[in-house]
């Protein structure tokens, strides 16, 4: 009689520096519960997958509970699966970083529980087939896929579940099919109902059917929609003994013992990832195109569809070169290395567990380790602030890129805005905001039509505070998405002058209009200067506004407070979340959680001045769920210009230590 032999198991992951509060009630709720009622069925055999970052987490708080997981493992029922330590997309990094984070995970395990892994588990199951070859390498025998992949490898149902081959330059390992269906069906269904279930694939398969069930760690319950529940422990338990009675057409194995018996597999090449898997989630709002409904997209299309992941993913290929050029220091090489697989934790890419890319603290994060690495590669004394230009987010155009010791500020051609503005000393990142997409549109709200970063530059037609919130008022210029051209770019002076001939669009009619923005860069502030010229024939009024985003710590939380100065020399604080002031001079921010000040001033004292909150829908339905991605700061001058008038404005970005209310 042919039997199942089913793997089971969990894979468990966090994203990287959450609250220390938020790993402990994941660990009572789910790692502990679980752990303990596995233990109390020392015949049942497990294939386990903690990412590095949990492992080391309970190894500090919890070694009771490390110290459980090495006697299983030592009593050969547990199996431990190995991963990129810091559970990044394997495919979507450099081939040293691969092989860098894998064997940094297998000598973790090594060290502490006495086995060298041999099986391994895909970050969010994304799948490219030159990962065969950087598997084996390592020294990995298997992995797994959900059966749906094998399905769409031409595998017949017959055979479905049954490992096969595949291969890359002459390196195979074998593929476990996950069913997904089953899986699906646990804690939701009665356990005699799943153990029915499995005994119809053996049924089916033409031999005997090896069943993967490999759960999320942190959602071994029914409910769904939240990001961790507690562990149904009666269910498992009833699972467990349920398991034991079918002893005689189940069987549960380790798929380390399985893989060593020679035996002949089919051999299956899978596709990659598609961006739908990846983007199940949303399906109820998200509307894929043409082409990605023709199956012509992969997991990497997230870069498009998030402009602001793509940045994070160039600041992350851009730290990897820096530190791939460190020569003579190993300790300074290894260190940034550490830091930038930090930075390539999946989580704030996307839109995945913990709000993902939503979730303003993922992002800062990320852009905290990328930053950290890139001062790792600075040789004191050899490092020399310069303003470079190089294709930062691969768009086939150069971007200028100030690094100095103070800031990192980079300019993009695309409307002449600046994208990223550092701060080393507290490696943050000012301009780490976020636009609302596509899938985040919400009744009364439209989405943005350019990343809501630093210096844009709009000319709005009559329009109030409300109206720009929503994202419904009218833009007259052509300047927030058209390209600036260079006008002089100085290295060492750190100097750049963009410049664009564009129009305004009014009632139909088209006036021709020049914007010149030169930026000088110095040690702790960019200084911009505007020069507005009529190139046309006819006397034309303006409403120009400079649109300033800045990613801080939640006004809500008390961490970000904004003074200004008024006309009368008063020092005022902004109470409200939503203000319009007819009287400022100068506006200093106080980051209170990084002790830095920003301060802005203007030559020109602006007739208007907005303060309001960039905030994003999460779930794309209502406003119920508003994510803080930054606060949008806005000047307004009303210009008149004759023909071939030019009017001009500096403006002063300055980023330093706090001191208190004191202007510097």
């Amino acid at each position: 009689m042919k039997k199942i032999k089913l793997v089971f198991g969990t894979h468990s992951t966090q994203a990287l520096d959450l609250p220390e509060h938020f790993y402990e009630d994941v660990y009572q709720k789910a790692y502990k519960p679980f752990l303990t009622s596995v233990y109390n069925f020392p015949d049942l055999a497990l294939s386990l997958h903690y990412s590095g970052p949990i492992l080391s987490w309970l190894e500090r708080r919890h070694p009771e509970f490390i110290t459980v997981l090495r006697e299983m493992v030592e009593r050969k029922q547990v199996e431990l699966l190995g991963g990129g330590y810091y559970e990044p997309i394997l495919p979507f990094i450099p081939t040293s970083d691969r092989v860098g984070q894998i064997e940094m995970m297998t000598t973790y395990l090594r060290k502490n529980f006495g086995r060298r892994s041999r099986g391994f588990w895909l970050a969010r199951q994304i799948w490219d087939n030159q990962m065969a070859h950087t598997l084996k390498s390592c020294g990995m025998e298997y992995t797994f896929l959900d059966d749906t992949r094998f399905r769409g490898a031409g595998i017949p149902e017959s055979r479905m579940y049954h490992p096969v081959l595949t291969e890359e330059q002459g390196k195979s390992i074998q593929i476990f099919p996950i069913c997904k269906r089953i899986q699906d069906m646990m804690f939701h269904q009665k356990p005699d109902v799943i153990m029915d279930e499995l005994c119809k694939l053996a049924v089916d398969s033409s031999r005997d059917a090896v069943v993967s069930l490999i759960l999320p760690g942190e959602k071994l319950n029914h409910e769904k929609g939240l990001e961790y529940v507690p562990c149904d422990t009666h269910w498992l338990e009833e699972f467990f003994n349920t398991l034991s009675n079918y002893k005689d057409k189940i069987e549960s194995i380790l798929p380390g013992r399985f893989v060593r018996d020679p035996a002949p597999l089919d051999k299956r090449y899978f596709s990659t990832s598609s961006f739908q898997e990846l983007m199940e989630w949303k399906k109820d709002i998200y509307s894929p195109t043409p082409d990605e409904q023709a199956g012509n997209c992969n997991y990497r299309h997230f870069l498009t569809v998030y402009p602001e992941s793509n940045l994070l993913y160039s600041k992350m290929m851009y730290a990897q070169i820096l530190s791939n050029q460190v020569r003579g220091d190993k300790y300074r090489k290894r260190s940034s290395k550490e830091e930038l697989w930090k930075g390539q934790n999946h989580s704030p890419f996307w839109h995945g567990p913990s709000k993902g890319i939503y979730n303003i603290q993922l992002r800062h994060n990320a852009y905290r380790f990328l930053i950290e690495a890139e001062k790792t590669t600075r040789e004191k004394g050899i490092f020399i602030p310069a303003l470079t230009q190089m294709d930062f987010d691969m768009d086939g155009l150069n971007e200028y890129l100030y690094q100095g010791h103070i800031l990192n500020a980079y300019c993009h051609l695309k409307g002449g805005a600046l994208i990223e503005l550092d701060y080393m000393p507290s490696s943050w990142n000012y301009l780490n905001t976020l636009s609302r997409h596509r899938d985040s549109v919400v009744s009364g709200r439209k989405k943005d039509t350019y990343l809501r970063k630093a210096f844009h530059d709009h000319f709005l037609e009559k329009t109030d505070i409300s109206s720009f919130k929503d994202g419904t008022y009218k833009e007259e210029g052509d300047f927030l998405g058209g390209y600036y051209d260079v006008q002089t770019h100085n290295r060492e002076k750190h100097l750049l002058v963009l410049h664009r001939n564009g129009r305004i669009d009014r009632n139909g009619t088209k006036h021709p209009l020049r914007i010149r923005k030169q930026y000088d860069f110095k040690r702790n502030s960019v200084e911009l200067q505007y020069e507005i010229t009529n190139t046309g024939y006819e006397k034309v009024s303006y409403n120009f506004s400079s649109e300033l985003n800045l990613s801080l710590p939640a006004p809500t939380t008390c961490e970000s407070k904004f003074f200004y100065i008024n006309g009368q020399d008063d020092f005022l604080e902004i109470e409200d979340q939503v203000a319009e002031l007819e009287n400022l001079k100068i506006l200093q921010v106080q980051d209170i959680m990084n002790n830095t000040s920003i301060q802005l001033e203007y030559s020109i004292q602006p007739g208007l001045f907005w303060c309001l909150p960039l905030e994003v829908p999460y779930n794309g339905h209502s406003d119920d769920d508003l994510l803080y991605q930054g606060t949008t700061l806005m000047p307004h001058w009303d210009i008149t210009l004759f023909p071939g008038e030019s009017w001009t404005v500096d403006i002063s970005l300055k980023v330093g230590k706090s001191r208190g209310k004191a202007f510097a």
